[in-house]
């Protein structure tokens, strides 16, 4: 199954066709920009990982994401560095594959090399939702990589969610940069002078639309640290968050934790910062970044907020029978002691199907089913619960038989 989002394959059929002879055999320059010492031949532009963001997985589900390079030398091979015990695969044709068994966020680092042993990687995160619930259409991609004059520029966008996943792409503005951006999401074109431009982008679903603004950088930019905040943290929940810099030498970034300020997070050499907060509070974390000559530090608030509630009843339901009186109860973590429970719907549609009443049962979480109205098949039964602050919301299947 292709994941929303992640059906790259079949989106740059036309990508292939007209690039796979010149990036994947190593041809195309950057325009004229890269010579050999003797400035006798041109050279292939550098090697660098297009692909700027994954889509959102669903647990239990096969994932499969096809991830692209340009520049380099002959053919590719991919590895995976860091999985983050997710147990997803990667083969040399850049194919991510795999079932990851747990919700949650992810950091994967990933690497590329060619022919001639020059690599690239990048750490990307992997969010895995619960349930087939798509969310709301958003733009994936964090940044856009760096690059120098001149060179042929390609970065492939991401976005995840929304009700299709046939996605259209629009330059909104170029930002005077020159570059094009296809409907399917490709950033391409020959990079402009030196500077830094500001690139605003879209994506529509048919139905939505989500805008994001980029800085591109180009060429001689100094070693720069370009996330500028961190996402909240909530307490006793697994954290992971992946750095991003620019300029220097990018090949050659390492990170470190310079002060965790007691929350025992860590930073790996790729950029990705894990943990899982104790307590609730805020925090100042220092980070350093080094590309093999210079090193810079920034520092960080981490707001780590209480657990918000989340169902943890297990799927499916019990079942049902025809003409006996059902009740189950769904339970939840998390949140604090008030919640209200609802039924959002129920596939396929069923007149006085499963329900929280009496009103008491709203509160409590107790499912029910009048005797009279239990009709037999197969249902997928969407259950939200809210308190004062949060909410969660969980698809669960619920069969109904014939005693």
């Amino acid at each position: 199954m292709i994941i929303r989002g992640a059906h790259i394959i079949s989106r740059l059929a036309i990508f292939f066709a007209v690039v796979f002879t010149l990036i994947a055999c190593g041809g195309g320059g950057g325009g004229g920009s890269f010579y050999d010492p003797d400035g006798n031949e041109p050279l292939p532009p550098p090697l660098t990982i297009a692909t700027t963001a994954l889509a959102t997985a669903i647990v239990g589900v096969e994932y499969t994401v096809l991830l692209e390079a340009n520049g380099g030398e002959g053919s590719y091979s991919w590895v995976i560095l860091n999985d983050d015990n997710t147990g997803l695969t990667i083969n040399d044709a850049g194919i991510l594959n795999g079932i990851v068994l747990e919700s949650g966020t992810y950091g994967l680092t990933i690497q590329v090399r060619d022919n001639a042993g020059s690599t690239d990687r990048t750490s990307y995160l992997l969010t895995v939702t619960g349930g087939r619930d798509p969310g709301p259409l958003k733009i994936a991609t964090d940044s856009l990589p760096s690059t120098t004059p001149g060179a042929d520029y390609n970065a492939l966008l991401v976005a995840t969610g929304g009700q299709s996943d046939d996605y259209q792409w629009n330059l909104e503005n170029g930002g005077g940069s020159g570059l094009q951006l296809r409907p399917d999401g490709l950033l391409n074109g020959t990079a402009p002078t030196n500077g830094q431009y500001a690139l605003t982008v879209s994506v529509g679903d048919g139905v939505s639309t989500n805008t994001k603004t980029f800085i591109l950088d180009v060429g001689g930019n100094p070693l720069t640290i370009t996330t500028s905040s961190l996402p909240e943290a909530e307490v006793g929940t697994r954290y992971v968050a992946v750095l991003q810099a620019s300029g220097g030498v990018e090949a050659n970034y390492i990170w470190d934790i310079v002060d965790d300020d007691g929350t025992g997070f860590t930073l790996s050499q790729y950029g990705v910062l894990s943990g899982t907060p104790a307590a609730v509070g805020d925090y100042g974390l220092v980070v350093q970044v080094f590309d093999g000559t210079t090193d810079v530090q920034s520092s960080f608030i981490l707001m780590v907020s209480p657990a918000g509630i989340q169902i943890v009843s297990s799927n499916p339901l019990p079942n049902a029978a025809v003409g006996v009186e059902y009740t189950t109860t769904i339970s939840s973590s998390g949140g604090g002691p008030t919640s209200t429970w609802e039924v959002v719907n129920t596939v396929p549609t069923i007149a006085n199907g499963p329900n929280f009443t009496p009103p008491g049962n709203a509160s409590t979480g107790v499912l029910g089913w009048a005797a009279g109205n239990i009709v037999a098949g197969q249902y997928k039964v969407t259950i939200k619960v809210t308190n004062s602050e949060t909410t969660d919301q969980k698809t669960f299947d619920l069969e109904a038989a014939d005693i």
